[in-house]
């Protein structure tokens, strides 16, 4: 599937919609809300293909032990779930849910707020689940490791020997099972902010005001007119900071509709194992960090990253990413790590006294995730693929990154 060229048809489908629909002399509100939740079905309808079997309906999730939610105004299932008498909706048991919608016909202040509120409920349902069901299934924390890895550069460990982490890691890891294992959130307002700065402004605003943080209760996208806020978890998006930190969410002028369907989709492959076949580009979206946790104590440290408007404005769409480049016998230092299975601390220093620019090379490789600590050694990650360059090679994170690189600069 061509995202890009997908989510494009369907925007300019959104945006001819949501016209007719502000422009509507329609002024009873329930009706305003229907005619906002069945523009989001239809969208979500003609975007997702049939042959997953998947529905778009609304109504109310429950837990299988008498727990319910209030009721949601659009959310993507899989299964028959239970027509509730006399009515269009239908209650899905929570683990069939793959993504519910909050809609609004305009999200600002308040209306983020109340999203927000709701969206997290649906933890609570999971939790309660998950606790009162003695033969719940089990779950692999694959896509939870393969995140945490790339957001700390360190090896995950085997979800039963989590309480080897450290207490920071513990809270990045444990954060990342629940995103994986819960339905994906979203808020979306056809009308709002204006200004990408405002819209920042508001988010920082109701969660500095919060006694209490948790990172899992973020949602996992929030739409506002045409700007949105990313959860920044790995699924599928992260932002790399070097040393300052857990970029948790980040804001973007992009267009939604390929934000909506990365995350759904990636959901849908971490739920039922299917390999959807998105086209991979080498154009990356520009997502401007909005919170960091960053570990200067023992707790996370909440850290608004502030920006000027006019730049945030100004800024491309779009970053043009390109692989890591390394010559010949900076590559083999990557082939000794692989053949030793990993480097010490006393490797390191060894190397480091061969090699004058191997730290620099070192620091680079880390921070790209194509080396990760593996307990107290430096391994070689297993996702590295390499292309030949003058004197040199180019390195990339995976085979669909490479084959889009190629497709771009090397097809005739």
């Amino acid at each position: 599937m061509e995202i890009n060229n997908v989510s494009e048809m369907l925007r300019c489908f959104m945006i001819a919609e949501r016209d007719i629909l502000n422009n509507s002399d329609i002024i009873h509100a329930p009706t305003i809300g229907e005619m906002y939740e069945g523009l989001t079905k239809d969208i979500l309808k003609k975007a997702i293909p049939s042959e997953l079997n998947l529905s778009v309906v609304n109504g109310f999730i429950h837990d299988g032990h008498g727990g319910q939610s209030r009721q949601i105004d659009c959310m993507v299932v899989h299964g028959e779930g239970e027509v509730i008498r006399h009515t269009n909706k239908k209650r899905y048991h929570v683990k069939d849910v793959v993504a519910i919608f909050e809609v609004k016909k305009e999200l600002l202040s308040e209306q983020l707020k109340d999203s927000i509120d709701l969206l997290t409920t649906i933890d609570d349902i999971y939790f309660s689940y998950r606790s009162k069901t003695l033969d719940a299934p089990a779950f692999s924390t694959f896509y939870a490791a393969k995140s945490f890895e790339r957001i700390t550069g360190k090896i995950a460990p085997r979800y039963d020997e989590k309480d080897s982490l450290s207490i920071l890691d513990s809270a990045i890891y444990h954060s990342l099972v629940i995103d994986q294992l819960t339905p994906v959130r979203i808020a979306i307002g056809y009308n709002g902010y204006k200004s990408e700065y405002n819209f920042r402004q508001s988010f920082y605003n109701y969660y500095s005001s919060m006694g209490k943080f948790r990172t899992f209760k973020i949602p996992s996208l929030l739409i506002s007119d045409g700007f949105s806020i990313v959860k920044q978890n790995g699924y599928p998006y992260y932002l790399f900071l070097k040393n300052r930190g857990w970029c948790i969410a980040s804001s973007c002028k992009n267009n939604p509709l390929i934000l909506i369907l990365e995350v759904i989709f990636y959901k849908i492959k971490q739920m039922f194992d299917v390999q959807i076949e998105l086209e991979e580009v080498v154009e990356n979206e520009n997502m401007t960090p909005l919170v960091l946790l960053d570990k200067k104590s023992e707790k996370w440290n909440f850290t608004f990253c502030e920006y000027n408007p006019n730049d945030l404005k100004d800024r491309d769409d779009f970053l043009i990413w390109a692989p890591l480049y390394l010559k010949e016998d900076e590559l083999s230092i990557i082939k000794e790590i692989w053949d030793a299975g990993g480097l010490s601390e006393i490797d390191i220093l060894a190397f480091t006294e061969e090699f004058p620019t191997f730290s620099d090379i070192l620091v680079k490789l880390l921070e790209e995730r194509f080396l990760i600590y593996s307990g107290d050694l430096v391994a070689v990650n297993s996702d590295i693929f390499t292309q030949q360059a003058d004197e040199g090679y180019y390195l990339f994170p995976s085979k669909e990154k490479h084959e889009a690189w190629k497709k771009k600069y090397y097809s005739t």
